[in-house]
């Protein structure tokens, strides 16, 4: 009898085992609102971030109303907006409904605290409140930037909510794979993610970036749930934050084919108006730090075999290995700064481009860097926890596996810090002072120049914030271009794709002849907003020396225009050449940098 007892509970006890490893996976979940009132409540900055906020809610009911109150004091909502309702059907098997409402707060007075709550007459949720930015671009925005943060084991979420209600940041940046995921148990994992972040989205702007996460019903949960500004479905837009210019990406696209090649095009096409548009002279004044956000990185050292450890990166080269990569894009048009997540670490590279270095000198690499940095940030908290690292690579600045998430601040058009905030150890790891140039400033072309000048001449000017000279044609960067029979060696500044050159130096072109140098350097020295080009040059084809008047009539108007200052030089060589610019700028090739001389300075750890 005993034998049967014990042998009948060993069955027991293994098919409960069996059963539990085979069943679904069981959620736990807060209660969701009984009177239907609004829930999951985030902000997101609108298309004019310091006077518009949106809000963002969901009810499991079709309410008879959307809308927000608000107003300067807790006791006195004394405004009033309506918004809209749409209905969003989870593409799970119980085909679950819920409601999203959006409501647009406008006319806002920058720079000012509101409190708010959102529903209509049959449920209102508590008050929150909200800061809005500043208007302008001469103030000093702080930025939570992090990826893949789960409904389970969100480790950094208490750190950020403690900042957050402290009012350290004016934004939070989520790059990718939500909950873990959204679409799990019918949207359910989803509603409880949201209802969580809630805590932090409902007081600072939360804004999106897609993830692989976030992918089933070709990312239907980020399509619906969020609402970012300048889009229609919350998978590639723009945004501006003080002198700062963010640019959210799908890498998805590039892995999820199925959902039709055409979404690599669009991407690809508006990327290029979008960064086209703020490097107009006007808008880069303004706003000179371009930071990129996407979830797949080109970059990493992890093991796991993900696309980052290849040289094929597909965000990076293309598909098949050429068609609409990322990077030249990116280093084209000057990015500072690319976001990454995807993997679950913190992992950031020396200037970096084409997996080469691009530092701006040993002692001090971050200081007029000759590319972009990319910062990896996907260790905020997930159910899959940690991925492992690989041996470093040269490109390798510094990385960690702590959970945590990564903070920036940019301190004015010049100075920027970014730094890891480690979940572990509860501080801030590693402090490294970085110096970045301001609009890539230095552009030198050499026309029909030889191998062996161009050696000398960046011997000379080695103290500029040059990249690594690609002296063979066959091998020749987007910053090295061929142009008929000349050769164009340009550092630093974003490229057009018309000939590779900047509408100023095509127009010279059609107008010089021989040798001509042509140095773009921020002319700070004054006090100006003013760039300076020299054109060491002989005469043109007409043999008749430019005219500065008949090139740029207007180049001596308002301070407050980027004018163009063209000084001609009778016909001298490279020598003579290399002297003039020694003695009109030796503090632009022998001085440390200074913050009065324009440049950009960030820290970044």
């Amino acid at each position: 009898m005993s034998y049967l007892y014990s042998h009948t509970i060993s069955i027991l006890l293994i098919t409960t085992m069996v059963c539990a490893v085979c069943s679904p996976t069981q959620y736990t979940y807060e209660l969701a609102r009984q009177d239907g009132g609004p829930e999951e409540i985030r902000l997101a900055f609108g298309a004019d971030p310091p006077t518009q906020v949106m809000v963002t809610w969901t009810t499991f009911n079709a309410t008879s109303s959307t809308v927000v109150e608000y107003g300067r004091s807790e006791r006195a909502l004394n405004h009033s907006q309506k918004g809209s309702l749409t209905l969003f059907v989870d593409g799970g098997e119980e085909y679950r409904k819920e409601y999203i409402h959006r409501t647009l707060l406008s006319r806002l007075k920058p720079d000012s605290t509101y409190y708010y709550r959102c529903g209509g007459p049959e449920a209102w949720s508590r008050v929150f409140h909200f800061r809005t930015i500043k208007t302008g671009t001469e103030w000093r925005p702080r930025v939570a930037i992090f990826g893949d943060m789960g409904y389970h084991n969100a480790e950094s979420l208490p750190h950020l909510r403690k900042e957050v209600m402290a009012g350290d940041f004016h934004a939070m940046c989520h790059i990718g794979d939500f909950a873990y995921n959204m679409d799990d148990d019918n949207g359910r994992v989803g509603d409880e993610f949201l209802r969580q972040m809630e805590q932090v989205a409902a007081y600072v702007p939360y804004m999106i970036t897609p993830g692989n996460h976030d992918s089933i019903y070709n990312f239907t949960h980020v399509r619906n749930r969020f609402t970012m500004p300048n889009t229609n479905d919350n998978m590639m837009y723009s945004w501006n934050l003080g002198p700062i210019h963010f640019i959210s990406i799908s890498t998805e696209f590039y892995y999820f084919i199925q959902y039709g090649f055409w979404q690599i095009v669009r991407q690809y096409q508006w990327l290029e108006r979008d960064l086209k548009e703020a490097n107009r002279p006007e808008n880069r004044a303004k706003r000179p730090w371009i930071v990129t956000m996407g979830h797949r990185p080109m970059y990493c050292t992890n093991t796991d075999e993900d696309d980052c450890t290849s040289v094929r990166d597909k965000v990076r080269i293309g598909l098949f290995g050429r068609f609409y990569g990322l990077e030249d894009l990116f280093f084209r048009h000057g990015v500072d700064l690319e976001l990454w997540a995807h993997e679950h670490i913190y992992e950031r590279s020396w200037p970096l481009y084409n997996r080469q270095v691009f530092n701006g000198s040993l002692s001090q690499p971050y200081t007029n860097p000759g590319a972009p940095v990319h910062l990896v940030t996907g260790a905020s908290g997930c159910s899959e926890k940690h991925d492992k690292f690989g041996p470093a690579a040269v490109w390798t600045a510094f990385r960690n596996r702590d959970y945590s998430y990564t903070r920036m601040t940019v301190h004015n058009r010049t100075h920027a810090y970014v730094d890891l905030y480690s979940v572990d150890q509860e501080q801030a790891q590693t402090h490294e002072h970085v110096i970045m140039a301001e609009m890539w400033p230095v552009v030198i072309a050499f026309r029909n120049a030889s191998a062996t000048c161009l050696r000398v001449f960046m011997l000379c000017v080695g103290r500029l914030p040059t990249a690594t000279i690609a002296l063979n044609r066959a091998a020749m960067s987007p910053h090295c271009v061929v142009h008929g029979s000349d050769i164009w060696y340009t550092l630093g500044l974003p490229l057009t794709p018309d000939h590779g050159l900047p509408a100023t130096f095509r127009n010279l072109d059609q107008q010089l002849s021989t040798y001509m140098m042509t140095l773009w350097w921020q002319f700070a020295k004054f006090g100006l907003d003013t760039k300076m080009i020299m054109n060491i040059s002989g005469q043109n084809d007409h043999g008749v020396e430019p005219n500065v008047e008949t090139l740029y009539p207007s180049q001596f108007g308002r301070q407050e225009e980027l004018l163009d200052i063209v000084v001609p030089v009778a016909s001298v060589g490279l020598k003579t050449g290399l002297f003039l610019v020694m003695l009109l700028w030796p503090s632009a090739i022998f001085n440390s940098p200074s913050n009065s001389s324009g440049e950009r300075r960030a820290s970044i750890s």
